[in-house]
């Protein structure tokens, strides 16, 4: 915080998304009265914890960039003046859009795997009573649909290290790799992807603008606005196959 106020000395602090290492962040800057931009405020994830620190952010902010006009709305109602809020859209497609991806060749080879392939992107749903749970219902999917996954790490929640070490087992298995890949590459494993399975935004912003079908699992983004692409589930295995 000192740093920030005394050797930086921001006009603006510009905050996105809704995870909890940025609410420390905007707790500072807030101290300090540095006005703070908060980018995609206003949505709701009602399966993640990370809904409570979106509206607290939300609450420690000055301007909100809004990714549609219902989140607009919300952060209105809670009593946000008007003219501080304004409906952008994803911040996250612009820059998909300045982006050069790789060729299908050039993905596959970096990823280490043949195609076609199925991208998984499944983070804990921290508000699950049975989290485990239900990567193992994905998992006993996987194994009954055949192809291929490529699956991301995990954020940094509770259960994660577990989730992530069985994901490791069932690619050790030989049906998979787990990969922490950078932006441009994850946005080609997806291009190229048969379809997406997980509960990530990125299948709500990102897989619509490619073309991506998305299964959405679970409810971890249960209340976010659904593109044409989603097709949501329950968290388990015989839903999960269904809809893919």
């Amino acid at each position: 915080a000192y740093y920030l106020g005394h050797r930086v000395k921001p006009d603006f602090v510009v905050i996105l998304g809704d995870r909890f290492e940025i609410l420390g962040a905007a707790t500072a800057a807030n101290l300090l009265g540095i006005p703070i931009v908060h980018l995609s405020g206003g949505d709701i994830t009602e399966g993640s914890q990370d809904n409570c620190f979106r509206d607290a952010v939300t609450k420690l902010s000055h301007i909100h960039f809004t990714t549609c006009k219902e989140s607009r709305d919300r952060i209105v109602s809670m009593g946000e003046e008007s003219w501080r809020v304004y409906s952008v859209g994803c911040p996250g497609i612009d820059q998909l859009k300045s982006l050069t991806l790789h060729s299908r060749e050039e993905t596959t080879k970096k990823l280490g795997i043949t195609s076609p392939y199925y991208l998984v992107n499944f983070q804990a749903p921290t508000l699950s009573p049975d989290p485990i749970g239900e990567a193992k219902e994905l998992l006993d999917a996987l194994y009954k649909l055949h192809l291929p996954c490529v699956f991301t790490t995990l954020n940094a929640d509770a259960y994660s290290e577990d989730i992530e070490h069985i994901f490791t087992k069932f690619c050790v298995s030989g049906r998979g790799v787990i990969l922490e890949m950078d932006q441009r590459l994850y946005l080609s494993a997806m291009q190229y992807c048969m379809a997406m399975l997980g509960n990530s935004s990125s299948g709500f912003y990102e897989a619509p603008t490619l073309k991506v079908p998305f299964v959405n699992i679970g409810d971890r983004q249960k209340g976010r606005k659904e593109p044409g692409n989603v097709l949501s589930c329950a968290a388990k295995s015989a839903n999960i196959v269904k809809a893919v």
